[in-house]
């Protein structure tokens, strides 16, 4: 669970720190999403493209398809990804006209 100032104890997403500070200051920012397999799941996410690079170079991240190339790269992405409030999230999408 994560508490939000706007909408108090929700279910968190987990993006990128530039998306979570984007969504924070309600700036606009190119996007990227990338699918995880962690081993406990699939799970997608919304990032930045600066964070696709970085995963793409450090061997975790396929630049093909946005996959993690194992479950060992998904579990090391996903303790990269910073949680953020999911209504907080859809709504700066939204306003976007971003597709959830």
């Amino acid at each position: 669970m994560f508490i939000c100032e706007n909408h108090g104890e929700c279910v968190a997403s987990f993006v990128s720190k530039s998306v979570a500070d984007a969504v924070n200051a309600k700036t606009d920012l190119d996007l990227s999403v990338i699918t995880l397999n962690d081993g406990f799941g699939v799970s997608t996410h919304q990032v930045d493209r600066y964070f696709v690079s970085e995963l793409v170079n450090d061997g975790l991240l396929s630049p093909d398809t946005l996959t993690g190339v194992s479950e060992e790269s998904s579990w090391e992405i996903s303790c990269r990804l910073k949680p953020i409030c999911s209504s907080c999230l859809n709504e700066w999408l939204l306003s976007r006209n971003v597709r959830t």
